[in-house]
């Protein structure tokens, strides 16, 4: 701190030196007092202390557990419109009823295969058809003559006279 003493005179370096001496009592109250300030007086309030660190951390995990299951439902949500819309476009394309059935029950059997076992469940069942789907010949070619494609109406139950 001396190094500021060279502004004014004798009384600056003394200001300085008191300055000093109260900053190291301030840093010697502080390491005995601990970095919170505050004493825990009994036995009592640090096993509350301990207990409610347990609490915070026990909803921080449950807390990631559930963002995480928020991503995945979202993904999950998402690969599942995917492939409504899949399907709604081959059907808009007058795909027949057995065509779908088949496409469908084939990948069903595709994901019970013993070969295809890497992920069970509705999840791999899903991403199947979305592959069987997204890969189909139907969706991949555009119709060659729009006048003869059916006019999309707005209400499916409407019919036009």
């Amino acid at each position: 701190m001396t190094y500021f003493g060279h502004f004014g005179g004798i009384d600056h370096t003394c200001a300085l030196g008191e300055l000093e001496a109260r900053i190291a009592m301030l840093v010697e109250q502080l390491g005995t007092l601990g970095c919170g300030g505050k004493t825990l007086e009994t036995p009592r309030e640090e096993a509350e202390l301990q207990r409610k660190e347990e609490e915070n951390q026990h909803l921080r995990l449950e807390l990631q557990m559930v963002e995480t299951e928020r991503v995945r439902l979202s993904l999950l949500e998402e690969k599942l419109v995917d492939v409504l819309q899949l399907l709604q476009r081959l059907r808009d394309l007058k795909i027949s009823k057995r065509a779908l059935g088949k496409l469908l029950l084939n990948t069903l059997d595709a994901c019970r295969d013993p070969a295809h076992a890497g992920r069970p469940g509705p999840s791999a069942i899903l991403d199947a058809l979305h592959q069987a789907l997204a890969g189909c010949e139907l969706l991949r070619r555009q119709p060659s003559d729009p006048a003869t494609a059916a006019p999309a109406l707005p209400n499916p139950l409407l019919i036009s006279c």
